[in-house]
């Protein structure tokens, strides 16, 4: 189930829910028209608004025609909206209209849900990858400023150092995560070590008090690497276990250790 945009496609649309919003994205849900009733559809609505989303919309696909709350909005791109998604018969179509971030957050967890309930995956498959081209800030709605999306000392990378000076949500950073079957398992960063790019940096994000004691030591520092590991997250995927119940396990087994630590240190 890909994150498929259909932000320009949906442009001309009489339905302004979805030709103004910043980004429309959409999952299909390949057979599952009939897998999936009103009443279903609107619990997955309500998991949409956790991560933020204002709603969620969706059409089936019966008899070769677009059924649904939203379907009339459609039929005008409905060919289009058919090659685009490669729509077949039974088909079920989840659309979030909103900002890019939460439209790939929401139909992120939508996906994952949908995948356990119809039994969509393999747990025998161990499916590594790696996240990279980070952006390095992300806008904040409740501050009303951007934040660093990892942390204020990553290095930025060198193609997209000069949008500091422009558009932030352009610049890209030297970070990374490996990922197994869809949980994070650990991550790093390569630190920044130009004191012209720490400034700005500091700049941009309305930390100017960093600047005096930072910057004489940024000159001074290697443009080293980090990584840090989930050791429970591995450990979940590994035993199929939730990492809560693995972290009470885990915190049972170090009581003792931490009570004679603790006795010893008194």
């Amino acid at each position: 189930m890909l994150l498929q945009d259909l932000t320009d496609l949906v442009k001309g649309v009489d339905f302004k829910v979805f030709s103004e919003a910043p980004a429309v994205k959409a999952i299909v849900v390949k057979g599952a028209a009939d897998n999936y009733s009103r009443k279903d559809i609107d619990k997955m609505t309500e998991v949409a608004k956790q991560y933020g989303a204002k709603g969620l919309a969706w059409v089936k696909v019966v008899d070769g025609e677009l059924n649904g709350p939203v379907a009339k909005f459609l039929t005008g791109i409905q060919a289009d909206l058919t090659t685009a998604l490669g729509l077949e018969d039974k088909d079920l179509v989840l659309f979030v209209a909103d900002t890019l971030e939460v439209a790939n957050a929401t139909l992120g967890a939508l996906r994952g849900r949908i995948a356990k309930e119809l039994g969509l995956i393999d747990n025998e498959k161990f499916n590594f990858l790696w996240v990279v081209d980070w952006p390095m800030f992300e806008w904040s709605e409740e501050e009303g400023r951007y934040m660093s999306a990892h942390h204020p000392f990553t290095l930025p990378q060198a193609e997209t150092t000069h949008e500091l000076e422009g558009d932030l949500a352009k610049v890209r950073a030297i970070a990374y995560d490996i990922v197994l079957n869809g949980y994070e398992l650990g991550g790093g960063s390569l630190r920044i070590n130009q004191k012209k790019n720490f400034k700005n940096v500091c700049s941009k994000l309305l930390v100017s008090q960093l600047k005096k004691p930072m910057t004489s030591l940024v000159s001074f520092w290697k443009p080293w690497t980090m990584a840090s590991h989930h050791t429970v997250v591995w450990l979940s995927v590994l035993t199929d276990l939730s990492c809560c119940s693995l972290e009470k396990k885990i915190f049972a087994k170090s009581l003792p250790f931490l009570r004679t630590i603790r006795q010893l240190t008194q």
